[in-house]
């Protein structure tokens, strides 16, 4: 009898830690979506070039299930299966899909709705920058005042012995 065992030099994750391979990106999109007989719109939530959270509060999506997206940025568009791989019912209902073998021209549009999504920054106090000042030079001319002031303004003359 032959026991083969796998050992991983990796722990696995904890539960509840990020696993996806690809950074998603908040955008501002609406996206056509077939599933069974029925055509809806969508809002996409954020997307990455593995998949999407399309914000949509239909009842009747299943995990495991096979959609179809239409995406568009711009001029170029296409259609792409994707499969339903979480349902979040609620305040933010809706389902995430991971793309279903991805062509160059989904990358392509993706990519395009990536990059024009707004960008968004962490809110942190503006940055203050300590205020340089140049160098002052010293005034060539002496200070108005009392003939004491000015004596000390000036330079003693070195006599050249002859």
């Amino acid at each position: 009898m032959v026991v083969s065992i796998c050992v991983s030099h990796f722990p696995p994750p904890p539960p509840g830690a990020e696993r996806r391979r690809h950074e998603r990106i908040d955008v501002l999109a609406q996206v056509e979506l077939e599933f069974g007989d029925a055509v809806v719109v969508a809002a996409v939530d954020n997307i990455s070039l593995g998949g999407a959270f399309l914000a949509h509060p239909d009842e009747d999506v299943a995990v495991g299930e096979r959609v179809r997206v239409h995406l568009a940025a711009g001029a170029v568009e296409t259609l792409q299966e994707a499969k339903v791989v979480r349902v979040s019912r609620g305040t933010h209902a809706g389902f995430a899909v991971s793309w279903v073998g991805p062509t160059a021209r989904t990358y392509a549009v993706i990519e395009r709705l990536m990059r024009s999504a707004p960008e968004t920054k962490p809110e942190t106090k503006p940055e203050t920058k300590p205020e340089i000042k140049a160098p002052t030079k010293p005034d060539p001319k002496p200070a108005r005042g009392s003939k004491r002031k000015r004596q000390r303004q000036r330079q003693p003359v070195k006599s050249i012995p002859g």
